[in-house]
């Protein structure tokens, strides 16, 4: 984080009365307090000081605050995502949790655990409260004490991880700020909808959100999305085979909007029922909390029976897709029939973004991604990534959208079936080296991508590159025009290369200033879809 980021501005309105409260974000400092400043402006001169004390400042403001800067058209310099970057702290968390794990069993002797904190509840601005000296200042002061918490928590994870010292090169020797990500415009008022099998009104009883001016100089030349007609799905897994699967959600779309979400935990297939503890810590479900629920077999009726004859789409559909074929397989059950689409390659053909990860391609969206591996969540976010890139594309239905980014729908029949990939590759790029696999799965996320390595990996770096041409990728030893993913070791854990110093980093950095778009992968993050390799082999075939 920047110096001049680390003070954010918490703005209210009450009574008329701009309320503000100062909060540093940046590293914590000995004597210092995060809660550093608050005002309540009755003065006639009140809206001179609301835009001094909100100038150059990251902003996170209430419904009325929000009216109230709109009204003195002060435009704020950043607007926090309290929701993204709730999501990124816990996802370095889960990450160290990992690395302890992985770092324990390699051992004989038993390493001491770390021990994190509880972490909050995502921010709701319209109700947080905490009573202050002046009554009018309780609401901003509950938002300040959840980022002062917030922060807190940060710093525990901070001082776990630099304690132990096979965890301080995820992130280097010293203590990193709160992991904040902004966003462009104002949430939406309306947050963290319920995914549990919660049934919206009827599409016609459904009334859009208020436009902005912008949004109603442009409706005229709007194409409507009362096409858009899909189900976006997620499964979870007990464990590393892909069939295991413990949890399905699915969330309805009609005429562009989420009309249903229902998320069901399942009785994985016999002889793959087995809980890991990884899996566990990731989505939360046990064996015990499985046992009584319905099999496979019945809950994927229940799921056809919901999508009907709608496309399916999920956000890496190679895995979802992939682990409903596995389980019928050992299921003895007879592959459902669907045409499907996978909402990470439109991403990937729609947005400029360093990581496609869903909850980081939902904040780009401005979707509430809700809590990530809650099947019923990761499904609604999934469909409602779809719908906001359909809408900047401009095209109303599912057809429009593949045809529109140069997609093909991947098909999934009892015969066979299609891999969901892009007609172009990756930015345009095809096969252009002979020892990448001709017969590889194109629907795998490494199919079609230049990759380039650097810095040390704990694996042997010809098994990673022989592991990842037979995925389809292209693997290169230098960072070029063509490149489109790079691979940083080292224990390298963030997104941005400019963090990382080689000249491989800094020759992606110089690209993608360029505008070239090249995603960041950690060593993490390709082992998970080297692995995810292993059911996929070479492609079945297709009838057509």
């Amino acid at each position: 984080m920047d110096e001049g980021s680390r003070v954010l501005a918490i703005v209210d309105q009450v009574d008329d009365a701009p309320v503000v409260w100062w909060v540093d974000l940046g590293p914590k400092i000995a004597g210092m307090t995060r809660l550093c400043g608050a005002w309540v402006l009755d003065g006639d001169d009140r809206m001179q000081t609301l835009r001094a004390l909100t100038a150059s400042r990251v902003i996170v403001a209430t419904a009325s605050g929000q009216a109230l800067l709109d009204a003195q058209q002060v435009v704020p310099d950043r607007i926090l995502d309290t929701d993204a970057t709730l999501t990124a702290v816990m996802a370095v968390r889960d990450e160290l949790q990992t690395v302890y794990e992985k770092a324990e069993a390699a051992r004989r002797t038993t390493l001491t655990p770390p021990r994190w904190p509880s972490l909050l509840e995502p921010l709701d601005t319209e109700t947080a409260s905490t009573p202050g000296g002046d009554p009018r200042t309780s609401r901003a002061l509950g938002i300040a004490q959840w980022l002062h918490s917030l922060c807190a928590a940060w710093d525990t994870i901070e001082e776990q991880r630099l304690a132990r010292p096979y965890m301080r090169p995820l992130g280097g020797p010293a203590t990193r700020g709160l992991p904040v990500i902004y966003r462009d415009t104002w949430p939406d008022p309306v947050r963290h909808e319920p995914a549990l099998s919660v049934e919206a009104p009827e599409v016609a009883a459904l009334v859009p959100a208020p436009r902005t001016s912008v949004e109603d100089a442009a409706a005229s030349t709007l194409v409507p999305l009362e096409a858009l007609d899909f189900v976006a799905i997620d499964v979870e897994t007990a464990n590393a085979h892909r069939g295991s699967i413990c949890a399905i959600g699915a969330a309805v779309v009609r005429g562009g909007v989420v009309v249903s979400t229902h998320s069901w935990l399942v009785r994985p297939p016999a002889g793959l029922d087995a809980f890991d503890r990884i899996n566990v810590r990731l989505h939360g479900i046990t064996a015990d909390m499985v046992a009584d629920q319905p099999s496979f077999a019945e809950r994927l009726d229940q799921l056809v029976e919901v999508a009907g004859n709608l496309p399916l789409v999920a956000h890496n559909a190679a895995f979802d897709i992939g682990a409903l074929r596995e389980a019928c397989l050992v299921a003895d059950k007879e592959w459902p029939t669907a045409d499907y689409a996978c909402s990470l390659i439109l991403a990937r053909r729609a947005l400029d973004l360093i990581s496609y990860r869903l909850p980081i391609v939902a904040a780009e969206c401005g979707v509430d991604a809700g809590r990530h591996h809650e099947a019923g969540a990761d499904a609604r976010a999934c469909a409602q990534v779809v719908i906001e890139i359909a809408r900047r594309r401009n095209v109303g239905t599912l057809a429009e959208l593949l045809t529109d980014l140069h997609v093909l729908a991947g098909r999934l029949d009892a015969a066979a079936w299609r891999g969901c990939h892009s007609t172009l590759g990756s930015a345009g790029i095809g096969l252009i080296r002979p020892e990448t696999a001709v017969d590889a799965d194109p629907e795998h996320p490494l199919y079609g991508h230049v990759l380039v390595f650097t810095g040390a990996l704990s694996i042997r770096r010809q098994d990673a590159w022989d592991a990842a041409a037979r995925c389809g990728a292209v693997v290169e030893k230098t960072v070029t025009k063509r490149t489109t993913m790079l691979v940083v070791g080292d224990g390298f854990t963030g997104s941005d290369p400019a963090d990382f110093t080689t000249g491989k980093a800094a020759k992606a950095v110089q690209l993608r200033d360029n505008g070239q778009r090249i995603e960041v992968l950690t060593e993490a993050d390709l082992v998970q879809l080297l692995a995810d390799a292993q059911t996929f082999g070479v492609r079945e075939a297709v009838v057509v």
